[in-house]
């Protein structure tokens, strides 16, 4: 019932913004205020504030100032994690000293090497008081023993319930294209980088978790995720769910033996017996369908058909990865600075606070972390990167059940196509609240939602 309240609480939410174009920006003031009542509080704050700032321009035509708030929020939710933090005396996060240890590192290689030292000192304490923030906020919020499904899985279900009419409403749910889907968000690429770990997470649920008698519901809005993952055409969501399923499989092989039982018997289970005889029967009765429909997918809606699947994944990624790794090799051990674009001119990218002249954007636009990560800081920031990276992957593979430590690798994944790991004014504070709430979470069933 929870999960319900809140899905009817937020689903008028947004609808409401939609009503008039100032709407949003009234709503990110409101969020700031909402931030400072308590530590949950702030988290709430933050997961809105990032959906705000990618809801589709066809129905919230105005955003500008109200994802520049945005910022505010950020800060504002992380003084009042820090005062919650001091106040409960929490447990100390062990990835938050690896968090730190990252940071200082790059900030002295920003001051040091880059050739746009405002940029990516700016970049770079954004990232550590943001990922700080979340961390925190989550180990606060678990001290306090808070159940954050009921409030994500309200979120999720908000996002694709409103986003189901703009189906079949081409000037909105196709607005940017014609041809992904991107339902009440800005992007295709946006809408499957948020549902990779939705599709996650239902998935999870379906065949890892024993179902309650209003099971229909989570089948449905399972299959509307994966409906609308695929209708995106994202193939970085796809690919980050199915590559998190194998990760969560490689560690109940290595480490997690109690989950052995849970992955064996979800081969058993009617759900996923229906859904295999299905994609069979599907794949026997519309073979050629199926075909043309996967060739649209993989090739991008027909771009680059006649090349092999393989040119076909990285034709949209393969010419930056190149550049990257060309641009690593001609400096790498420091690389040539973090968050900025070697080639092209710092002042192109830049926009500028009109007042005190501070950089509130320079974006880059980067697909592939590893090589991203290389050519910006070398080898000597990909080592500290690797520490972090793995201490966040510790923290879940011991101690989040099977669906969080999912979700938890498909939005480690999802950088591999979308760079936002250290986009905490984009879509990286939305993959760090998933993060956060994996490396926080205590084992609990999943149907006490």
């Amino acid at each position: 019932m929870q999960t319900t309240r809140i899905t009817i609480i937020l689903t008028l939410f947004f609808a409401i913004l939609a009503a008039q174009e100032d709407l949003p920006t009234v709503a990110m003031i409101v969020l700031c205020v909402w931030a400072l009542r308590s530590a949950e509080h702030a988290i709430q704050a933050l997961s809105l504030s990032v959906v705000i700032k990618f809801l589709n321009p066809a129905l919230y035509p105005q955003l500008g100032t109200a994802s520049l708030l945005g910022w505010g929020v950020l800060g504002l939710a992380g003084l009042r994690i820090g005062v919650a933090a001091l106040q409960t005396k929490t447990p100390r996060n062990p990835v938050l000293l690896w968090v730190l240890i990252f940071s200082l590192v790059i900030l002295a290689h920003s001051m040091i090497v880059s050739r746009d030292s405002m940029v990516s000192s700016f970049k770079i304490l954004a990232f550590a008081f943001g990922a700080t923030t979340v961390l925190l906020g989550f180990k606060v919020s678990a001290a306090r023993d808070v159940n954050w499904i009921p409030w994500f899985t309200g979120l999720w279900t908000t996002i694709l319930l409103l986003s189901l009419p703009t189906v079949f409403v081409a000037s909105i749910g196709y607005q940017v294209n014609g041809k992904g889907f991107q339902g009440i968000l800005s992007q295709p690429q946006t809408l499957g980088t948020l549902l990779a770990p939705v599709a996650a997470w239902f998935a999870a649920r379906l065949m890892f978790f024993p179902l309650r008698e209003t099971h229909w519901v989570v089948v449905g809005i399972a299959l509307l995720s994966w409906i609308f993952l695929l209708l995106s055409g994202a193939r970085t969501g796809l690919v980050a769910v199915l590559g998190g399923l194998v990760c969560v499989i490689v560690l109940s092989l290595l480490t997690r033996r109690e989950w052995r039982s849970q992955v064996a018997s979800s081969l058993r289970r009617p759900i996923v017996l229906l859904a295999m005889f299905m994609f069979v029967s599907a794949m026997i009765l519309f073979s050629s369908s199926i075909e043309e429909g996967a060739k649209q997918f993989l090739f991008k809606y027909g771009k680059g058909q006649g090349t092999s699947s393989g040119e076909a994944i990285t034709s949209s990624r393969g010419a930056g990865i190149d550049s990257e790794w060309k641009n690593f090799l001609a400096s790498p051990w420091v690389g040539h600075g973090f968050g900025i674009t070697p080639l092209v001119s710092p002042d192109s990218t830049r926009v500028l606070d009109p007042f005190f002249g501070l950089p509130l954007s320079a974006p880059t636009e980067k697909g592939f972390l590893p090589t991203a990560i290389l050519e910006e800081t070398g080898i000597l920031g990909t080592l500290c990167l690797i520490l972090l990276l793995g201490s966040l992957i510790w923290q879940v593979s011991r101690k989040s059940d099977i669906a969080t430590t999912w979700i938890f690798f498909t939005s480690i994944l999802v950088n591999v196509g979308e760079m936002v790991f250290f986009s905490f004014g984009g879509l990286g504070l939305y993959i760090w609240l998933i993060m956060g709430w994996a490396t926080s979470s205590r084992w609990r069933k999943l149907d006490e939602a």
